[in-house]
């Protein structure tokens, strides 16, 4: 099985239509190392990954996630034939917006766990990782409500990546700050200090 890299090239030959201009592959394969570094000690199926890739799925701002990898990553599937459908939570994207890469990852990490099997050995050792860094964090998609818990606090209903954890109900702690004031600004709200 070769490489996200070695395959992104390789359909880029098939087929012109997805080669990429050298700083869009640079910029793609940087994200993918960095994702695989912070996400090194979890288990991830094949979807899961495949979500986990994508880089427009997890951004904090679409627009300037877009604009930092250009129009052709972001373009939609040309080929709707070329890659599997996207069968989980396809509410993801509109209906045809599914941008290429999403659906190229999705391929490469299924065609991945179909050749060297799934492996569950995920989460690592503890003790190897500092007690706070981030990676031991779930990776969410987005917020998607919130509501005021019985001790004054915010909560937000986040819906995670893959299949594993259904949409549930955290603390704002718990959420990259970044990703949570871009909600919060957009939903009015206002954290008391015992929030933050």
């Amino acid at each position: 099985m070769c490489s996200a890299g070695s395959a992104l090239r390789r359909l880029a030959q098939e087929d012109d239509a997805y080669a990429l201009p050298k700083r869009a592959e640079q910029r793609l394969l940087t994200h993918v190392r960095t994702t695989l570094k912070r996400y090194e000690w979890q288990f991830h199926s094949g979807l899961d990954l495949a979500e986990l890739l994508d880089p427009f799925l997890l951004a904090i701002d679409v627009g300037d996630t877009r604009h930092h990898y250009g129009p052709e990553l972001s373009a939609p599937k040309l080929d709707h034939n070329h890659f599997p459908p996207r069968k989980h939570d396809t509410d993801d994207y509109p209906l045809g917006e599914e941008p290429w890469i999403a659906a190229f990852f999705r391929q490469w990490a299924l065609d991945y766990e179909k050749e060297n099997g799934e492996v569950q050995e995920g989460w690592g050792v503890w003790s190897m990782k500092a007690g706070n860094d981030a990676s031991w964090e779930w990776p969410y998609k987005r917020i998607q409500a919130h509501k005021t818990a019985g001790d004054g606090q915010i909560e937000y209903l986040v819906k995670w990546v893959g299949q594993r954890h259904l949409a549930s109900w955290v603390k704002g702690e718990q959420l990259i700050t970044e990703a949570r004031d871009v909600y919060d600004r957009a939903h009015g709200l206002i954290h008391t200090q015992k929030d933050v």
